[in-house]
Formats: C-alpha cells, sequence, structure tokens
C-alpha cells in the first residue's frame, strides 16, 4: 500500500520558496512520542505554519536501520529568527525530539504530507501510526 494513497490534498496552496525556514522536528521511534509529535503539530498549525511529514526510509535506503518521522513546519519568511516562536512555544510545552535540522524546499514539497493532527499520520505501509488510545497502530 502507497502512503501518499492516504494522504488528501493540501487545503491551501503554500508559497514554497527556498529562502524560507523549512524546520524538520526528527523523532526516533516516533509511535513512543505521539505526545511530542502532538505538541509540534497543534502549535506549529496554532500559530498558523504548514506543517507535513515524511519518513526518513522515503528519501534514503535504510540497510534495515530503525525509521525516523521526520515532522516539516513551514515558515514562510526569509528572517534569521524564522521559526524562533515555534521552538520557544515548544519548549513552554516540553516538547521532545530527537533532533532539529533544516529541510530543503525540494524534500518537503516532495516528500512532505499535509499534517492538521497527529492521530492522522500514517506509517511509511499507510497504516495509522497511532490509535485513539496512544498505542501504536498494529
Amino acid at each position: 500500500m502507497n502512503h501518499a494513497e492516504h494522504i488528501p490534498p493540501p487545503t491551501q496552496e503554500e508559497d514554497l520558496d527556498p529562502r524560507h525556514f523549512y524546520a524538520a522536528y526528527c523523532f526516533d521511534n516516533a509511535q513512543r512520542h505521539q505526545r511530542d509529535v502532538g505538541v509540534v503539530v497543534s502549535v506549529a498549525r496554532s500559530l498558523g505554519y504548514p506543517v507535513r511529514y515524511w519518513w526518513l526510509s522515503q528519501a534514503v535506503d535504510l540497510n534495515e536501520h530503525p525509521d525516523r518521522l521526520i515532522v516539516c513546519v513551514h515558515h514562510p519568511s526569509v528572517s534569521s529568527e524564522a521559526g524562533l516562536d515555534l521552538y520557544e512555544a515548544l519548549k513552554e510545552e516540553d516538547g521532545q525530539w530527537a533532533c532539529l535540522e533544516s529541510a530543503a524546499v525540494w524534500e518537503y514539497s516532495a516528500y512532505g504530507c499535509p499534517a492538521d493532527r497527529a492521530d492522522s499520520m500514517r506509517q511509511p505501509d499507510g497504516s495509522l501510526l497511532f490509535t485513539q488510545d496512544g498505542e501504536r497502530s498494529l
């Protein structure tokens, strides 16, 4: 089953500009971080930022290494402080992630699936990442 088959089209057009900041919050063992993934998505959306996600295995061959969830927030600004408001809000919410990197616009565009809520995110095989009770979907 193809992951992209389960993703609805974006609800609005984004201005994808290579000068914008695309903050990639990375999660190892993502199924154990439903709260943290949810915090990133919900806080970013409440600030008006588009959010997309993808799996590292979509971009590179992991050679049987564990997969990594990448939740990427598009900050449509060329300011050197782009993303700082979100970062500070996430720290106030005690959000945790494995690493924070900068994604390229082509990664965001090519791999990213729109995310409005953590509980609608899917694994690479198309199954839901999280169930209603916070346990990993089987």
